[in-house]
C-alpha cells in the first residue's frame, strides 16, 4: 500500500459518493485502506465527464472532506 498525502482524492470531499460510508471513512483515515479504491469524482465541473478516480489520484481542485 502506498502512503498518501492529505491532498489526494481519497481525502477529498468530491471523492466516494458511490462508496459505502463505512468504507469511505476507512479510506479517509487509514492510508492502508486506500489500496485500489475507485470512485466517481463529484467535482461539479467534472460531472458531465463521469470521471472515475483512485483514492490516490489528485488534482488542483482538491477540497478536504469534512
Amino acid at each position: 500500500m502506498s502512503e498518501t498525502e492529505n491532498s489526494l482524492c481519497g481525502t477529498c470531499e468530491h471523492f466516494g459518493n458511490d462508496i459505502p460510508e463505512d468504507t469511505l471513512v476507512q479510506i479517509r483515515i487509514n492510508p492502508q485502506a486506500r489500496g485500489q479504491s475507485i470512485a466517481a469524482c463529484d467535482l461539479p465541473t467534472n460531472a458531465s465527464l463521469h470521471l472515475k478516480v483512485s483514492a490516490v489520484s489528485s488534482c488542483d481542485a482538491y477540497s478536504p472532506a469534512a
